[in-house]
C-alpha cells in the first residue's frame, strides 16, 4: 500500500492508540491546571478541537478506502456483521460520512473559536460519539475495550471536559 501512494490512518496501530491516549491524558491534566489562565486553556482546547477533526477526517478517508475497516477493528464483537459483506461496507460508508461530518463541525470550531455555536456544535459532535460508544460497548456489547476500542471514548470526554473547562472559565 505504501509504494502505490496510499497514505495510513495515524489511529490505526497501537502504538498511534497509545500516544492519543496519553495525549488526551496530558492535554487535560494540563488543562485543569490552567483553568485560572484563560489563554492557555482557551488555546489548548481549540488545539484538541482541531486535531480531533483532523483525526477524523483521516479516519473517514481511511473508512472510505477500506469500509470493512470498522468491522475489524472497532466492532469485533459483533456476528451479525459476518454475514453479506454489503452491509458491513454500508455501514462502514456510513461510519466514514460520520466522521466526515464531525470531522468538519471540529475544525470550522477550532478556526472560528470566538463563536459559541460553532463550540456548541462541536460538543454536540463529542456527545453524540459519547453516547455511542458507550451504547455499542454497555447495551449492545458490539465494542470491546481494547485500545482501538477506548481511544474513541477518551478522545471525545477529554475534549468534551476541555470545551466544558474554558466554558466554566471564561
Amino acid at each position: 500500500d505504501r509504494a502505490a501512494g496510499v497514505v495510513c490512518c495515524p489511529t490505526s496501530g497501537y502504538e498511534a492508540t497509545f500516544a492519543a491516549y496519553v495525549y488526551c491524558i496530558a492535554l487535560f491534566t494540563t488543562s485543569v491546571f490552567l483553568v485560572a489562565q484563560m489563554r492557555p486553556l482557551r488555546f489548548m482546547t481549540r488545539v484538541a478541537v482541531g486535531l480531533t477533526g483532523a483525526l477524523a477526517l483521516g479516519a473517514a478517508a481511511s473508512v472510505l478506502q477500506d469500509p470493512l475497516y470498522p468491522t475489524r477493528v472497532l466492532y469485533t464483537h459483533t456476528t451479525s456483521l459476518s454475514g453479506p459483506r454489503s452491509t458491513a461496507a454500508l455501514i462502514g460508508r456510513l461510519y466514514a460520512t460520520w466522521l466526515l461530518t464531525s470531522g468538519s463541525v471540529r475544525i470550522v470550531a477550532a478556526v472560528r473559536y470566538g463563536s459559541v455555536a460553532c463550540r456548541l456544535l462541536a460538543a454536540l459532535t463529542y456527545v453524540i460519539a459519547l453516547a455511542h460508544f458507550y451504547t455499542e460497548v454497555f447495551w449492545f456489547g458490539t465494542l470491546s475495550l481494547h485500545p482501538a476500542g477506548r481511544l474513541p471514548i477518551i478522545v471525545a470526554s477529554c475534549c468534551l471536559g476541555l470545551l466544558f473547562l474554558d466554558a466554566v472559565s471564561t
